[in-house]
């Protein structure tokens, strides 16, 4: 079994979408596992890294090897931003004092990566780590002190999500990598699967080209699906595209991945229309408790009428809103629309 270490569940969201990990009981921190493999969410910092890592390889014996997946910082040019690169040796500086020990791992990479127990945001700090190694991150030096304890093996992937050494002020990079997690989350991921030897295969559509379009790994999947099924009517991809106005898609003003989700929505009203008119009239009845922040899921392939809600409550003014919410819908409306009657 391999064990999976991310310092945040924002690096980790695509390999718990994709890779069917179930979560195990833990009363400290996150803790997954699926069938090749154990995932853990340590938190950021070394001493929680060391804590957690460590924590997990003493109670499950059947691990092999252990894994570090996040992001770090380019300490020169060796590394550009937004590529995924392997440590080779890491290295540690806790309260400004470089630690003596320094962890190998298997690997043939010949970038370096500093630990550091403060965040390196600019070029004043980036000057002081660049002696010791190419990259910095906040966590690599504690799991590969916790993987030698166990005598077992370790490799670290970091994709480079800033670069400090030229930044002349602190940056504000938390802000752009929350921003940027699921993409980051993405790309990590599949570096995984290239590194186990089960890489993604995928079609090539046209639609790759359209660089103002950003797929997930999931609106991917949706998107080759959706299309392979629409060929089965249409004769050529570029067709589709045209029906569905993707030229229009492309210059709105919102994110990539907004606009893919536009995209794939027009594709699925293409393939069932019945469907998406019948779910565009649910989303208008069911809008009363959406407008209260309550969040609705409907069966599965709208085979049966009922649905689930859930909601946050901090307050009076919010169970109010609520109450007044349930009250307005028209359920009698909605059980309706199930049950066939769509203005089509």
């Amino acid at each position: 079994m391999r064990l999976l270490v991310f310092a945040h569940r924002a690096e980790a969201q695509t390999f718990l979408k994709q890779a069917n990990y179930r979560s195990l009981e833990s009363k400290s921190y996150p803790i997954y596992k699926n069938a090749d493999s154990y995932l853990i969410i340590s938190g950021e910092g070394i001493f929680n890294a060391l804590e957690c890592t460590i924590a997990t390889l003493s109670k499950f014996e059947d691990i092999s090897v252990v894994y570090n997946f996040g992001v770090a910082g380019a300490l020169d040019d060796q590394s550009e931003i937004d590529s995924i690169v392997e440590v080779r040796t890491c290295y540690a500086i806790i309260n400004e004092v470089v630690e003596f020990k320094s962890f190998t791992a298997s690997s043939k990479s010949k970038l370096d990566c500093i630990t550091s127990s403060s965040r390196a945001l600019d070029k004043e700090k980036a000057s002081k780590l660049s002696p010791f190694a190419n990259i910095v991150d906040r966590e690599l030096w504690a799991i590969a002190k916790a993987s030698s304890n166990f005598s077992l093996d370790f490799r670290a992937f970091k994709l480079i999500s800033d670069e400090p050494y030229k930044e002349e002020s602190k940056a504000s990079i938390c802000e752009v990598i929350k921003d940027k997690a699921e993409y980051y989350s993405d790309k990590l991921y599949k570096e995984y699967l290239n590194i186990i030897d089960q890489p993604i295969v995928e079609s090539k559509f046209v639609i790759e080209e359209y660089k103002d379009l950003y797929f997930t790994i999931s609106q991917y999947r949706s998107y080759s699906t959706l299309m392979t099924q629409l060929l089965t009517k249409y004769d050529s991809e570029e067709d589709i595209l045209k029906l569905v106005e993707v030229d229009k898609i492309i210059t709105l003003d919102i994110l990539p991945k907004q606009r893919t989700s536009i995209l794939l929505e027009k594709l699925r009203e293409i393939l069932t229309p019945f469907n998406s008119k019948l779910q565009s009239q649910l989303d208008q009845v069911l809008s009363p408790l959406h407008e209260a922040r309550v969040k609705t899921t409907l069966s599965k392939n709208l085979e049966i009428d009922q649905f689930k809600i859930s909601a946050t409550i901090q307050n009076e003014v919010e169970l109010k809103k609520i109450a007044r919410a349930l009250t307005n819908l028209d359920y009698q409306a909605y059980r309706s629309l199930m049950r066939g009657n769509v203005d089509v």
